[in-house]
């Protein structure tokens, strides 16, 4: 008899727990659809909204639409000026969309299209790219109109705002990937002449991409790419993998590219080079920089040599240039120098929240390596004469007595062939 009521009281137990179970059941299921119903109706005004305030920008999307249980899937993103979106799908995004700190489980981003342009001038003798504002400029501005959505480019270096000015104070995204992007960087430098830099086909994948919640703050990056050149040139390809410490500042990486054409980037150095009467066609480079960061301060290891060049050749009846003897004098001297092939080491010190590259650097690492291959022979002393008077001025400086002597001997020499006196623009 006992054994009877006490099997009753556990059916009655285990009928009650049912019954709870299914209300909490029912219940979270009615708060799921509701937050479905939710996202799908109101989704798209708080994504709007949301970006139009990070990106200072008009934003346009297709459509937001959830996956049951908790993924969101936004459709045809397009931020005015700045880049368009094939597709979003998060992970755990149904709750996150509307808290300020979010957790994510994963983002995909599919077909992003990307395009810059900025108004960047650069000048032979003090060329600068300044990628970012100083942080105390980059305060966010309101939109008063649709009119100025459009002006400037946003700050979105996450390193120069102010704590948690971007996307959140707190964020986790453990898998972040990008597929089949393409990146195009217009740099205007004057009103006749631009550069258009394009990455495509770039894929991008970031493993625990962590600021401010616990657990590591490591986040690994990979990235690859293609970068096309006009004219038929072989497709160069960018390579850069790594990790980076959000919070502390600190990463390593490998940034490789491969096939870079140099005659198209010729006006960014186009005071110090003549093409036309140079004769060189076709310039093939590869770069590689081994990136070095702490605390806020970067160094990049750089190295970057001519893989090939080809000179055009001569018509009936022209004469040589001295831009062309200069050119090969000074490839024959770099080869000398590094038993067969032309390369360029140099090393660049920035901030993370301020990067900046200076043409000075490679400027400098160029002429020091000619001095070097001067003063250890690597050149012929009549062809000295051909190089310019800076490259001279460097040279002499750290020059022995009797260098000093010999050059100036040679010197002398040029300006008895050219009419010129070019000693006195060594004094």
């Amino acid at each position: 008899m006992n054994d009877l009521k006490s099997a009753i009281k556990t059916a009655r137990i285990l009928q009650s727990t049912i019954k709870i179970a299914l209300i909490l059941g029912l219940a979270t299921l009615m708060v799921f659809l509701a937050l479905h119903l939710f996202v799908n109706i109101e989704g798209k005004k708080i994504l709007i909204r949301k970006l139009e305030n990070i990106f200072k920008r008009k934003v346009s999307i297709g459509s937001v639409g959830t996956i049951f249980p908790t993924y969101v899937k936004v459709r045809d993103i397009e931020v005015k000026d700045l880049f368009t979106v094939e597709e979003v799908l998060a992970g755990g995004g149904l709750f996150d969309i509307f808290r300020k700190d979010f957790k994510l489980s994963s983002i995909r981003i599919i077909k992003p299209r990307v395009f810059l342009e900025e108004n960047f001038f650069f000048s032979a003798a003090e060329a600068i790219i300044p990628l970012e504002k100083e942080p105390e400029q980059a305060e966010a501005v309101k939109i008063d109109s649709e009119e100025e959505k459009g002006i400037g480019l946003p700050n979105l270096n996450f390193f120069s705002l102010p704590y948690g000015r971007f996307l959140s104070s707190h964020f986790l995204i453990k898998s972040f990937l990008i597929q089949d992007g393409s990146f195009s960087y217009t740099d205007i430098l004057s009103e006749r002449k631009k550069i258009v830099i394009k990455i495509e086909d770039f894929n991008l994948k970031i493993k625990n991409l962590n600021f401010g919640f616990t657990g590591s703050q490591i986040s690994e990056f990979e990235l690859n790419g293609i970068m096309p050149w006009q004219g038929g040139f072989e497709k160069g390809k960018i390579s850069l993998k790594g990790w980076i410490n959000l919070f502390k500042r600190d990463m390593q990486a490998k940034l490789k590219i491969e096939n870079i054409d140099g005659v198209y980037l010729h006006p960014y150095y186009e005071k110090w080079l003549d093409l036309e009467k140079s004769r060189i066609q076709e310039a093939h480079l590869q770069f590689e920089s081994d990136i070095s960061g702490h605390d806020n301060d970067l160094v990049a290891e750089c190295h970057l040599e001519l893989t090939d060049i080809v000179f055009r050749a001569k018509e009936p009846g022209e004469e040589e240039d001295q831009a062309y003897k200069v050119a090969t004098t000074i490839l024959e001297v770099f080869k000398a120098i590094d038993k067969g092939t032309i390369s360029l080491n140099f090393t660049i010190r920035t901030k993370m929240n301020l990067p900046s590259l200076s043409y000075e650097t490679i400027r400098d690492a160029f002429e020091k390596k000619l001095a070097k291959g001067i003063r250890y022979g690597k050149i012929n002393p009549q062809d000295v004469v051909l190089l310019p008077v800076n490259l001279l001025n460097d040279t002499v400086e750290g020059a022995t007595n009797i260098t000093t002597a010999l050059i100036d001997g040679i010197v002398q020499l040029g300006s008895f062939f050219t009419g010129s006196s070019r000693k006195e623009e060594l004094n």
